[in-house]
């Protein structure tokens, strides 16, 4: 796959007959039907399983309408029969295509008998009940089938005329990494130490760790320290030993010795030896191979080999302790440094799977998700939790050069794919519009279109699209079709970041200071927004554009659409579906997708 590529529009075809029916440019018995006879059809069954519990329930399914009048008469009066009012099934993007894949159903029901109340409740109110839901319209224009759907909540009020008002909330079970549950004290991985005593390690980056120094052939000291790691000053060297077969595998693994800039006081008390920093890691690959072993599957997996970041050679990691690029890119020494290289660790610089990261972060990372948790809660993260903020450190690191999430899509079924995606570099530009909506015209399907952003107000348009802002510093004339006024003094405004970052990698290649990384974080992220943002990209910019039409299948993520009247001042943009809500109900069915306005970099 290696890119994500939008393009195209899913249900093009169907939404250009629509057009000529809307118009009325045809007298066929389908034009008629399609503007007078159409209604909307809704199930929701139990498949009579639960995903944690074994209950006594079997299979039970709900549908509009309340049935025939001869088979109303039940429990001694006429009620009508258990009936859907309404259900609506939507993805959870919220703006950032990385959220698109939590699809979310809710449904709406009425039941007029004890009985009926008993029977949907057992089907419906049962946390970990699957469900399959399945509407469409009754003349064959299009259908949507979501199998595998898992009960989360559910709510009900009894009302004065003796029924019973009900609802409930189902996420598709293939949803997300997030329904991948990491529980540290699961199984446990052996090491020993200095003294040749084994040492049992549970939580899933002390398991990491661990299998690095068996790689390495490290020890510990007691406070945790590493020992015997055989490095000068300055070095590093990476494994090619046998590893934990736990990890599926050897290689990925290898250490450093920073040189550290320390003051007198540390010197003193350290008898001298406090100007060393030696830190085992762990390739990013080498995670997801664990993940992809102890905890996805055989549901699901992470693909690592597709992502890419932009090469450069001023692009570094500005903490070394916690996160190096692959080969040259640990390289500190490239601007005059004179002690810490470390790029014989290895790798294919460019490539995301190869970005080696601290053991000491992955701890770091992991304790943070279990402190979240309150006491008595079990000791537990999802897959999702864990790679997002890892995902969130690298990007703080690399200035945003590298800024990925997991991808997947939510219409898949079957063993879930999540694949790292570099937002900076891996999404293709140069795309056009795969649809376009029709406004002003007799044929227009249009029921409802709007657009809203959702930039920060506490910053102005050009220093929040500005190099070292959430965009790069050319997107404004992409966007508004506006040239940036010049800055007083930012002539030269290159070569100065040039400069800059040239001399914190010196810094930091002569001796790790920790004083200097935030600025260096700074310089960093300012000199890849503002000065070599890739170009032939896409990345998706804080304006989204809704469009509500009758309901339609076929329209997939990422797929992209324009409308004929947008606002003039637009430039070089697109629209990526990120969100798609469809909603039933009275015998109709609409569509609503959110498109996310895409750069041409």
């Amino acid at each position: 796959m290696g890119m994500l590529t939008p393009g195209g529009f899913g249900a093009a075809g169907t939404l250009s007959a629509r057009e000529g029916w809307v118009a009325g440019t045809s007298t066929s018995a389908r034009a008629l039907e399609w503007l007078h006879q159409r209604r909307a059809y809704g199930t929701v069954s139990f498949t009579g399983t639960n995903d944690g519990f074994n209950c006594k329930a079997g299979a039970y399914s709900i549908s509009f309408g309340t049935g025939d009048e001869a088979a109303l008469k039940r429990a001694g009066r006429y009620v009508p029969r258990p009936h859907l009012t309404s259900i609506t099934t939507k993805n959870q993007g919220s703006g950032d295509i990385s959220d698109i894949t939590m699809w979310d159903i809710t449904f709406e029901y009425t039941v007029y008998s004890s009985g009926d109340f008993k029977a949907a409740s057992s089907a419906f109110m049962i946390p970990g009940n699957y469900l399959n839901v399945d509407f469409g319209w009754t003349n064959g224009f299009g259908s949507i089938k979501i199998t595998d759907c898992v009960i989360y909540n559910f709510s009900w009020s009894y009302n004065l005329d003796g029924s019973w008002s009900c609802s409930a909330s189902a996420l598709a079970k293939t949803a997300n990494a997030g329904g991948f549950t990491i529980k540290p004290s699961k199984s446990s991985v052996a090491s020993k130490d200095d003294e040749g005593n084994e040492i049992k390690y549970y939580g899933i980056a002390a398991q990491l760790q661990a299998a690095a120094d068996q790689a390495l052939g490290l020890g510990r000291d007691e406070g945790g320290g590493v020992t015997n790691d055989g490095l000068e000053e300055g070095q590093a060297r990476a494994s090619g030993g046998i590893v934990a077969a736990i990890t599926g595998g050897g290689g990925g693994y290898g250490v450093i010795k920073i040189q550290k800039e320390a003051g007198a006081w540390e010197m003193l008390t350290s008898l001298g030896s406090a100007n060393e920093l030696v830190v085992s890691f762990v390739q990013l690959k080498q995670i997801v191979n664990f993940l992809n072993t102890t905890v996805l599957d055989p549901n699901g997996t992470i693909v690592s080999n597709e992502a890419t970041y932009f090469t450069d050679s001023r692009i570094k990691s500005a903490d070394p302790a916690k996160i190096l690029l692959p080969g040259q890119g640990a390289n500190y020494k490239i601007t005059g440094g004179a002690i810490n290289d470390f790029s014989a660790l290895g790798g294919t610089f460019g490539k995301v799977e190869d970005i080696w990261v601290s053991t000491a972060l992955l701890i770091e990372v992991e304790e943070k998700l279990l402190e979240r948790k309150k006491e008595g809660e079990d000791a537990s993260y999802t897959v999702n939790q864990f790679m997002g903020q890892l995902l969130n450190e690298i990007e703080n690191e690399t200035g945003s050069a590298v800024k990925c999430y997991l991808q997947s899509d939510p219409q898949d079924g079957g063993i879930k794919t999540y694949r790292i995606v570099n937002r900076h570099n891996d999404i293709k530009g140069g795309v056009d519009a795969g649809y376009t909506f029709r406004t002003l015209t007799p044929n227009s399907i249009l029921k409802g279109i709007s657009m809203s952003s959702n930039l920060d107000a506490e910053m102005s348009a050009i220093a929040y699209t500005g190099g070292g802002g959430k965009y790069p510093s050319k997107a404004v004339n992409k966007v508004f079709n506006c040239t940036p006024k010049e800055k007083n003094g930012s002539s030269g405004a290159l070569e100065n970041t040039n400069q800059a970052l040239k001399e914190k990698i010196k810094q930091m290649g002569d001796n790790y200071n920790e004083n200097e990384i935030s600025d260096f974080r700074s310089v960093l992220r300012k000199h890849f927004m503002g000065a070599i943002f890739p170009s032939g990209k896409s990345i998706p910019y804080s304006i989204n554009l809704s469009v509500t039409i009758d309901g339609v299948d076929g329209i997939g993520f990422l797929n992209t659409f324009t409308v004929d009247n947008l606002p003039g001042g637009f430039g070089d943009v697109f629209f990526a579906v990120g969100e798609i809500e469809h909603s039933v109900s009275d015998g109709n069915w609409d569509t609503t997708i959110v498109g996310y306005m895409m750069i041409n970099t």
